[in-house]
């Protein structure tokens, strides 16, 4: 039960450090971050073969 008990705290304390470090991301990370998130949008949309599979990611018709 104790050693249940640990692991539960010590995810616990990954997640609130997940949280923590993006509260406090400086400009450089959050630039990075939003960087990425672009480069695997412009990615997905690069694989549409059809205006159909478009429409469906941009959820236009």
């Amino acid at each position: 039960m104790a050693e249940e008990f640990l692991k539960e705290l010590a995810e616990f304390d990954r997640t609130e450090d997940v949280y923590l470090s993006q509260i406090f991301a400086d400009d450089e990370e959050i630039n990075r971050v939003e960087a990425e998130a672009v480069e695997r949008s412009i990615a997905t949309f690069e694989k549409c073969k059809t205006k159909e599979e478009f429409e469906a990611l941009t959820r236009e018709a």
